[in-house]
């Protein structure tokens, strides 16, 4: 175990519907995976950020790190991940680069200005990401977009969609060169819409929305299809399909959803439901199958709270009745 690592709360024991859960130490809501058999999740533990290795779906070693907490982690490859996140004592933006074994460096404090709230990040390769977020400080609030390349930030502000009271942006995925960034936004009496900005080679292009829903989380398959989970005015949840930047309706779930992994056709969403966590399979955007629910997690709540894992996935969340999180493997 490494130095100044968290212990283990317990070993991995079978859930319903053919999971798999293992306890991990923290507060942890994102989860990216470097390999078949390796990945990483990130959140808070201990009044820190935190970030937890896994070998096998198991703990190896969980590492402090100097930031209030840790929101987002992409790990493009074996040759290791990013996480960003918020430095201690409310001190800016943070960025924490974690090896192909785990190994957690020193978190790289980024001048950005204060309160913008740069969350979310996806890595085409260890030194080309892309990271979003919202910018509180304008009125209203309004996206903002970087361009991360291990060592420089490179910022883009941008203005809220027409008629918007204010913004939320939660989530952003990346295709070699062309990247989706999601969220939604309020206008006139408190209605919602979606949006969906388009980035390529670091630059925001069009936007496009769609009333009545907002997204969250958005996995892409190609630069020119991706898939996103989020919630409806008229539903808990809701699943869309995003073709050339541009949101279509697909399906409304019952369940909050949050997360979302693609790997060609196939997706799996991560969500809250009344009982708790659920995972929702689709296939080409639609439902394949039942949600499956994992009373042994609070809920999925995380934009990344989802990821690839073998041929199945890994996800991540508060424990249902113990302290900690899990991880279950699907």
């Amino acid at each position: 175990m490494a130095a100044g690592a968290l212990a283990l709360s317990a070993t991995g024991a079978e859930a319903a519907g053919g999971l798999t859960n293992h306890k991990i130490s923290g507060y942890d809501n994102a989860i990216s995976c470097m390999t078949a058999s390796r990945c990483v999740a990130v959140g808070s533990g201990n009044s820190r950020g935190l970030v937890v290795s896994l070998d096998n779906g198991k703990q190896s070693h969980a590492t402090p790190v100097a930031a209030e907490y840790l929101d987002s982690v992409s790990c493009p490859s074996a040759a290791g991940c990013w996480a960003v996140g918020l430095g201690l004592n409310d001190s800016g933006l943070v960025l924490v680069k974690i090896g192909r074994t785990g190994q957690v460096a020193k978190p790289i404090k980024v001048t950005a200005p204060y309160a913008n709230l740069l969350s979310w990040i996806s890595c085409v390769s260890i030194s080309s990401c892309e990271v979003v977020g919202t910018d509180v400080l304008a009125t209203p609030s309004a996206p903002e977009i970087a361009s991360w390349n291990g060592k420089k930030l490179t910022i883009h502000r941008l203005a809220a969609p027409k008629g918007a009271t204010s913004t939320d942006i939660a989530g952003v995925s990346c295709w070699r060169t062309t990247c989706y960034v999601v969220g939604s936004y309020t206008y006139g009496d408190d209605e919602l819409a979606a949006i969906v900005l388009t980035v390529r080679n670091g630059k925001p292009g069009k936007v496009h929305t769609i009333a009545g829903d907002g997204l969250i989380g958005v996995s892409c398959v190609s630069a020119s299809k991706c898939y996103a989970a989020g919630h409806a005015e008229l539903a808990e949840g809701v699943l869309l399909t995003i073709t050339n930047g541009v949101p279509a309706h697909v399906h409304s779930e019952s369940a909050d959803m949050y997360g979302i992994e693609c790997v060609g056709a196939t997706c799996h969403s991560s969500g809250t439901g009344s009982s708790g966590a659920v995972i929702v399979t689709l296939h080409n955007g639609v439902p394949a199958g039942a949600p499956v629910a994992d009373p042994a997690v609070d809920g999925f709540s995380g934009t990344d709270s989802i990821a690839q894992y073998g041929t199945g996935f890994a996800a991540v969340g508060p424990a249902a009745t113990s302290a900690g999180s899990d991880v279950t493997i699907g």
